[in-house]
């Protein structure tokens, strides 16, 4: 089961796009890995990862 949606997504501010395929893969892997196990972590791995929603980086993958 995934711990964080397209829905969770949308909620916390990003902008819908095919960024959010890599969002969610990202988390996903990292549940796989034992890397997050909660929603708020998988949160918290794509604002490190992908930056803060609004943010021009936000979607582009530049922080990993």
């Amino acid at each position: 089961r995934r711990l964080v949606t397209g829905d969770d997504l949308l909620a916390e501010g990003y902008t819908a796009g095919p960024h959010f395929a890599r969002m969610l893969e990202a988390v996903e892997d990292a549940q796989l890995e034992s890397g997050v196990c909660t929603r708020e972590e998988g949160l918290d791995l794509v604002r490190r990862r992908f930056g803060p929603p609004g943010e021009p980086s936000a979607g582009s993958g530049a922080r990993q």
